[in-house]
């Protein structure tokens, strides 16, 4: 829906801006 729409674009734009927040997510691959 629109909200889970929503809630990944904030997502992004939180990973985007801090890419340590969502080390959990596995889409995301941290450097070491």
């Amino acid at each position: 829906g629109l909200v889970s729409w929503l809630r990944r674009e904030k997502g992004k734009e939180l990973r985007r801006q801090n890419p340590g927040v969502s080390s959990q997510k596995s889409e995301f691959s941290p450097s070491p």
